[in-house]
């Protein structure tokens, strides 16, 4: 008999087996070490040696838990609670719910200025844990709308993105800081911009795109529904403003829109992002992260 593990495209990884004739009963041990936090999906291959080859095939999957930091620093992945996530120095895919192929993004503009996306980052340092959460900050570097690579100086801001995970809770929870180097001026940020095939909001009712900007207010979370049907949707819980977006997708925005901040304050959002297939797990995971010390609400 033999037995092979077959996870997202790598190589099949072999594995080591022992079989009972008398009971018909065979063990599999794999050594998965050269995986890292995430969740993962495969396929356990076993056939016997028999001239007509009897084989059979099951889809597997398992979670692996803790945070990863990438060697060049431009990306971690996040498991917790059999859910997986990835934060990357990207412009469109900063935040990603990996079973649900969605990401969100920050958008940032100061005093009226170009407006700023994350290009990567600088650094990125572990914080370690604390009341059970894992925690880690990554110093991002920035470009204008245009793609040019601008320096903090030009700028006048630093951004900070802080991503947490409970082994608990199949959710991550994210900050994003913007410290104003510069002169007191307006710093108008946002983030987005998250897919679904409609939304849904607290109050249970299903919202079709208006496909206009518009915004309804601090409903505490919304549920967006995957566009294809064979992957889980995406619960994104926040106390800030969500709105529309004329492309049909989500977009938060601070409850003040552009606030102004004084040389050496700072701006910041946080929210939670989850992988759901239902509106009440996300009404749930709100409760939960509040247990949890993370208290979400408008």
């Amino acid at each position: 008999t033999s037995a092979l593990l077959r996870i997202d495209g790598r190589p099949p990884l072999p594995l080591r087996l022992e079989t009972d004739v008398g009971r018909h009963s065979a063990s599999f041990t794999a050594d998965l070490n050269a995986f890292g936090p995430g969740a993962w999906e495969g396929v356990l291959e076993v056939a016997d040696l028999a001239p007509t080859r009897n084989a059979f095939t099951m889809p597997l999957r398992f979670a692996i838990p803790g945070l990863q930091i990438a060697e060049d620093q431009q990306s971690v992945n996040f498991s917790a609670a059999g859910a997986g996530f990835t934060v990357r120095g990207g412009r469109s895919d900063t935040i990603s719910v990996d079973a649900s192929g969605i990401s969100a993004h920050m958008t940032l503009q100061p005093g009226g200025q170009k407006h700023l996306y994350v290009r990567g980052f600088e650094s990125v340092t572990d914080l370690g844990t604390e009341n059970g959460w894992r925690e880690v900050e990554a110093k991002a570097l920035l470009e204008d709308i245009d793609g040019k690579p601008v320096t903090d100086e030009e700028v006048g801001v630093r951004l900070y993105l802080n991503a947490a995970v409970h082994n608990d809770l199949p959710a991550i929870v994210v900050t994003g800081t913007v410290e104003n180097i510069g002169a007191e001026r307006s710093m108008y940020g946002f983030w987005g911009w998250l897919p679904g095939a409609a939304y849904v909001t607290p109050d249970g009712d299903t919202h079709e795109w208006t496909m206009t900007y518009h915004d309804f207010g601090n409903p505490g979370w919304v549920f967006l529904p995957n566009k294809s049907a064979d992957r889980p949707g995406v619960g994104w819980i926040s106390g800030e403003t969500f709105g529309e977006s004329r492309f049909g997708t989500m977009l938060l925005y601070t409850t003040e829109r552009k606030p102004a901040v004084a040389t050496g304050d700072s701006l910041t959002m946080t929210f939670a992002l989850m992988p759901a297939l239902a509106a009440e797990e996300v009404e749930e995971m709100a409760e939960r992260l509040r247990e949890k010390g993370v208290d979400l609400a408008p």
